[in-house]
Formats: structure tokens, sequence, C-alpha cells
């Protein structure tokens, strides 16, 4: 629905087509919001670590990648159909999770371990920007 709003939208703008692309591709992508469960943590003014927890991932089952200013991850978990399952409290599931991330900002590291995927993401402040203290 509000891809298609989207849509309509675009016909009646001039010189924004990238970023109105650039939501509707986001909005569709992102259907479920809250899975896998994730944390952001502020380390400091131009630190975020995003952790994902991914437990029953494997790391080549995991993929992590931007492009245009959108961060991706993604996990591939193969359907199990040799086990009998009496409650299933695991999802354990393949996802898409996208989100969008500032243009002056990068990801500085990616870590995978014990089934938590750690991403921390840097802003970079042009030296113009920075603090300056003269005293």
């Amino acid at each position: 629905m509000v891809t298609r709003d989207l849509n309509n939208t675009i016909k009646y703008m001039i010189g924004v087509d990238n970023l109105m692309n650039r939501v509707s591709e986001i909005a569709a992508a992102n259907q479920s919001m809250n899975y896998p469960p994730h944390n952001l943590v502020a380390l400091d003014n131009s630190n975020i670590l995003l952790e994902m927890a991914l437990a029953g991932f494997d790391s080549s089952e995991v993929s992590v990648y931007t492009e245009n200013s959108v961060l991706y991850i993604s996990g591939t978990k193969p359907e199990s159909k040799e086990r009998n399952y009496l409650h299933r409290g695991l999802a354990n599931r393949s996802f898409k999770w996208s989100r969008a991330i500032p243009e002056d900002s990068r990801v500085e590291s990616v870590d995978f371990k014990d089934g938590l995927l750690s991403v921390k993401l840097t802003t970079i402040v042009p030296e113009e920007k920075k603090k300056k203290v003269w005293f």
C-alpha cells in the first residue's frame, strides 16, 4: 500500500525521483520491522553499534552490505524437514532487513560471534565541522 501511494506521488514531483525511489524500496523491504530482534547502542556522538540476535545462524548464512546509503542484512536458512517440533519458540527463519543510514556515515566494522551480529557505524565529521578548542 505504501509503495503504491509513493509511486502515485512521484508522478507529481520534479527532481526527487531518486529520493522517492529509495524511500519506496526501503518501505517495501521492511515488511517485518521487528525480526530479527536488534539493539541500537549509542557509543558516543559519532558511533552507533547495531546488535542483531541471530541464534542458529552460521556466518556463511548471513550477508551484510551497504548500497546507496542503505544498510542491508539478510540471513538464509533452509527449512529443516528432519525435525518434528513439539513447540517452535525460535523463529530461525530466513529474513531480509534494511535501514537507511545517513550519507555521512559508514560501516566501520562487522563482527559475528556466538549468534550476535555487531555492526559499528561511524559518522564522518568534516574537519571544518569538528569542535575546535582554542584555550
